[in-house]
């Protein structure tokens, strides 16, 4: 586990994969996060969560600072907690593409996982037997947390940060690229051959 923070904007030279699951948190700032085939735009306080090997980047939008957390683990890590309750499943809520992006969470929430992270990353270099179960069973009760967090968003319908349309995207890398002119909808919505009444539904529905 670790927190960087980023004074200016940061993009990843290329896609990666990892035999670990990964838990991202957006501290601050907002970042473009691609999985799979799937884009998403993360705003602080939002959680990204990656399954094993499955591919994935992050990218700059535009060039603002940014600070976030990420903790990587794998399922032998928690074995002992998991084969002690064998009848609830830890890990596989990390893979699903449809929990791929958290972000309809209270500030509540917000605030609970990032202390937690916070604390994992207090207790990193504790190597004593008390460290080391602190670490485990703080990793699995937010595991547990964060599935909880999942199915409430999937009854709400689902994360509002996918990106679904390739327009969007360009409009969105557009809009990074000039956001120190003057825009308006009229001009993007021209830029891109589109009518402005069709580019505000068409980006209220992709990234509300």
């Amino acid at each position: 586990i670790d927190m960087i923070n980023r004074e200016n904007g940061y993009d990843m030279s290329g896609f990666h994969i990892h035999h670990k699951y990964e838990i991202y948190y957006e501290v601050e700032g907002t970042r473009r996060y691609f999985i799979e085939d799937a884009a998403y735009i993360v705003n602080a306080g939002s959680v990204v969560l990656i399954g094993e090997n499955q591919i994935h980047k992050t990218g700059s939008v535009g060039d603002t600072p940014s600070n976030r957390i990420v903790c990587n683990f794998s399922a032998d890590y928690l074995k002992e907690i998991s084969d002690s309750f064998p009848e609830l499943d830890f890990f596989s809520f990390l893979s699903d593409e449809n929990n791929h992006l958290l972000s309809n969470i209270t500030v509540k929430q917000q605030n609970y996982i990032y202390s937690v992270l916070q604390q994992l990353i207090q207790a990193q270099e504790d190597s004593t037997p008390e460290g080391q179960a602190l670490k485990k069973m703080l990793l699995a009760t937010l595991l547990l947390q964060l599935k909880k967090m999942c199915e409430a968003q999937h009854e709400m319908g689902g994360d509002n940060g996918r990106v679904t349309n390739r327009i969007v995207s360009q409009i969105q890398s557009y809009i990074a690229e000039h956001y120190a002119e003057k825009l308006t909808l009229t001009d993007i919505a021209n830029q891109f051959y589109i009518s402005p009444y069709y580019l505000s539904r068409l980006f209220k529905k992709t990234i509300n």
